[in-house]
């Protein structure tokens, strides 16, 4: 029998690991959304598009460290905090209710569709990685919510970044959704 407390953390090495390969992540997601608004399709765009697409670039290459910074602090911070195993990981307290603004919706939208993409396009591969993070815990079988950073968290984490670089709201999407 495995002890609960063991299972319940991370073990350092795979968190070790997880940390080690942030600044690679994020160098691969700011080169590919780079690269996607930098095409030429993107660049000749007209309209409201190019209203988007032009203060997003402008941020991937002339505020690229910036950025690259805000992410990176926002994905190490997602991996310092607990990972929960089933559940929606709250707390059992009294539910409130609080109003948010249309932007944060928004936001949360497009964290959502992110996540879907993600999640579709890499099934096999967050399935490998739930498994062997599931094993390393040593949880009887396989929890998708295991994995140190998964694509929530990084949506999140994506979120986070942006924010700091005070782009209006369109523009902030675009970028979020490049990224993605």
């Amino acid at each position: 029998m495995t002890d609960p407390r063991a299972a319940s953390a991370l073990p350092d090495a795979l968190l070790d690991r997880a940390r080690a390969h942030v600044p690679a992540l994020v160098q691969g997601l700011v080169d590919a959304a780079t690269a996607s608004l930098s095409s030429g399709a993107a660049t000749h765009a007209i309209g409201p598009d190019r209203d988007q697409i032009m203060p997003a670039l402008e941020v991937l290459q002339g505020r690229r460290q910036r950025l690259i910074r805000a992410l990176e602090d926002a994905m190490h911070q997602a991996l310092a905090g607990p990972t929960p195993l089933g559940g929606s990981g709250g707390g059992a307290g009294a539910l409130t209710l609080s109003l948010i603004s249309e932007d944060r919706v928004d936001e949360d939208i497009e964290i959502a569709r992110v996540v879907q993409q993600v999640e579709s396009q890499a099934e096999w591969e967050l399935g490998q990685l739930s498994a062997l993070a599931s094993s390393a815990r040593g949880l009887d079988g396989i929890h998708a919510d295991a994995a140190p950073l998964r694509p929530a968290q990084v949506g999140r984490a994506l979120r986070e970044a942006c924010l700091t670089l005070d782009l209006p709201l369109p523009p902030r999407l675009r970028l979020l959704r490049e990224m993605g």
